[in-house]
């Protein structure tokens, strides 16, 4: 089957991506909930970035061959990603910080605006490429649709230039990244498959939703060949059938036998059995968390996710289907 097959380091090698999904997500909920930007932990949340890196590099190697690609790829949107955050606290922790005196309660339209853009682009770049957001779309949202007066008026225009600049800076560096993605990669695979035993349509019918796998043939001994959508979907139809892992098996994913899950769960907690930690850090916006990612043989997984879910401490974020 055309793409079928993937490299197993990927299953590491994919948190640390995935870490700067997460400090999108954790950037919007910040200021979603009205807190000041100053605030946000900048250079924490770079750190988690080179720790996921470090640490789950640390943890293939001497199992895998890790391409070169693999290493300039995560340099390159590693050390961005320091630059962008780097100017970013530099600006919030100065000229940023002087106007927040003057920051009506619960922000003024811009800081709502800056809020509503970050929660727009967090939810694109958990399935696209970063430089594939409509970033001159919110530059001209930001002077067509918000009101050039109100409460906090020192406030509302130095949100207004810096976001302005912020946006159009993005936009400028997006597309130039697109280019060259486009011209160097080819579009990945949206499907994924699983090898599973004691499966049957009547559990697929029980999943609903989104959460569906379907049958693609039958094998032998039993066993039968499924398929997913990537992303939320393969996430949310393995959480799912792991309502009957008493049943059903998972022999291996797309040729892995190894599956890595990533999520948070209170700093005290410990990992369940047939589990392994790979790498595990304190949430940088909520230290009485911590993230980790944990790794499961693809035979185990089904029983690990139940105990997770019936635990009910263990947020599951991702489960990682390269």
């Amino acid at each position: 089957m055309k793409a079928y097959s993937r490299t197993e380091a990927r299953e590491y090698l994919t948190h640390p991506e995935w870490d700067l999904v997460y400090g999108s997500e954790a950037y919007a909920r910040w200021l979603e909930q009205g807190k000041r930007p100053s605030g946000f932990p900048y250079v924490k949340s770079v750190g988690t970035f080179w720790r996921s890196y470090g640490g789950t590099y640390d943890a293939a190697k001497d199992r895998y061959r890790v391409d070169m690609g693999t290493h300039v790829m995560l340099n390159v949107i590693g050390v961005s990603t320091a630059i962008e955050y780097g100017l970013k606290g530099l600006y919030e922790n100065t000229l940023g910080r002087l106007t927040e005196w003057n920051m009506p309660a619960g922000g003024t339209a811009e800081d709502k605006y800056s809020a509503k853009v970050a929660r727009e682009y967090a939810t694109l770049i958990a399935t696209k490429g970063w430089y594939e957001f409509g970033f001159m779309r919110a530059f001209k949202g930001l002077w067509s649709d918000v009101p050039l007066t109100g409460p906090g008026l020192l406030r509302k225009w130095e949100r207004r230039f810096a976001l302005s600049g912020e946006y159009l800076v993005k936009a400028a560096y997006a597309s130039l990244i697109g280019l060259a993605t486009a011209a160097g990669y080819t579009p990945d695979e949206l499907t994924r498959h699983v090898v599973a035993v004691g499966w049957s349509e009547p559990l697929d019918a029980s999943i609903g939703g989104n959460a569906h796998f379907a049958k693609v043939r039958d094998l032998d001994r039993g066993y039968s060949l499924l398929s997913v959508g990537r992303y939320d979907p393969y996430r949310d139809a393995l959480l799912a059938l792991s309502d009957h892992a008493d049943c059903v098996r998972i022999a291996e994913i797309n040729g892995s036998e190894l599956v890595t899950i990533a999520g948070t769960a209170p700093a005290e907690w410990r990992t369940p059995m047939r589990t392994s930690t790979v790498v595990a850090y304190r949430q940088p916006d909520d230290p009485a968390r911590t993230r980790m990612l944990l790794r499961v043989q693809a035979r185990d997984l089904l029983d690990v996710l139940r105990s997770l879910r019936a635990g009910g401490s263990f947020r599951v974020e991702h489960i990682y289907d390269y």
